[in-house]
C-alpha cells in the first residue's frame, strides 16, 4: 500500500515525488487504528468479528482522501510571488 501511494501522489521527479507525505499519511492511519483499539480496550468494549474489518475502512479511506487532497493541491493555482502587495 505504501508503494502504491508513494506512486500515485507524486510524479517522477525529484521535487514532486512526495515520499515523505505518503509515508507519513500510513504512518498517521496505523497511528489512529492503534489510539482507537486502545481506548475501545481500556474502556472495557467487547470485540466482534465485524471489529476486524475496520483496519481495512480506515485504510482506504485514509489513502482517498489523502490521494484527493493531493490532486487538488495540484490543481491549485498558487498566486505569483512577483506581485506587491
Amino acid at each position: 500500500m505504501l508503494v502504491y501511494l508513494q506512486l500515485t501522489l507524486g510524479s517522477f521527479t525529484c521535487v514532486r515525488m512526495r515520499v515523505l507525505l505518503a509515508t507519513t499519511s500510513i504512518f498517521i492511519l496505523i497511528c489512529a487504528l492503534i489510539f482507537g483499539f486502545g481506548i475501545a480496550a481500556y474502556l472495557g468494549m467487547k470485540f466482534s468479528t465485524l471489529v476486524f474489518v475496520v483496519p481495512f475502512l480506515l485504510l482506504g479511506v485514509g489513502v482517498d482522501d489523502m490521494i484527493i487532497i493531493v490532486d487538488t493541491l495540484n490543481h491549485t493555482k498558487l498566486p505569483n510571488n512577483s506581485e506587491e502587495y
